[in-house]
């Protein structure tokens, strides 16, 4: 017989911030990584419809965001290889520029884990106590405690970022009459 925390469900564990953020970027990474590769190469830059980016934009602007969120706040360096420089400055560069940078599906998906490397590196050097939450009230009225820490704030944007970006690419996936994956981890 184990004792009462041995047998406590692993979702009840007390994770320490840091710990609880890696774990909710690893868990959605897989689920996003396969949802744009399951869209055919021949979809990956063209719009599905008026006013939406081709999900290779959408996947780049996440990974660019992710930059912003995390490597802005780590000493300010930003870790970005020449080809994806243009991507950096969203609004400033051409969507020819940018098609181009993200034409190649792989090299895509390389720049994306180089990025997710060095945001859990940066992770990885941090102590709870730089997540730390405000308390409400303390910083703004709204009372929204990621607001009042910024390191904190970036992680919490890097994982919405993360989600927003999957969900975009299954709508797209739908819009385009493309039928749903299941990674292997959602199979029974």
């Amino acid at each position: 017989e184990g004792s009462k925390a041995e047998m406590k469900p692993p979702m009840y564990t007390d994770m320490k911030e840091t710990q609880f953020i890696r774990w909710n970027l690893e868990y959605t990474e897989p689920y996003l990584l396969e949802t744009f590769s399951s869209i055919p190469e021949d979809k990956l830059l063209v719009p599905p419809k008026a006013g939406m980016e081709a999900p290779a934009l959408v996947f780049a602007r996440g990974i660019v965001k992710e930059i912003i969120h995390t490597q802005g706040f780590n000493q300010g360096k930003l870790d970005i290889p020449e080809k994806f420089t243009c991507l950096l400055h969203w609004q400033g560069a051409s969507t020819a520029d940018k098609i181009k940078a993200v034409a190649d599906r792989e090299e895509l998906i390389q720049f994306f884990r180089h990025v997710r490397t060095a945001t859990y590196s940066y992770l990885d050097s941090l102590e709870d106590s730089d997540l730390k939450e405000i308390p409400k009230n303390s910083i703004l009225e709204d009372g929204d405690p990621n607001r009042g820490n910024p390191v904190r704030e970036a992680f919490v944007m890097t994982m919405y970022t993360q989600n927003v970006v999957w969900g975009k690419l299954i709508a797209t996936k739908e819009m385009l009459g493309i039928p749903p994956t299941e990674p292997e981890t959602w199979q029974r």
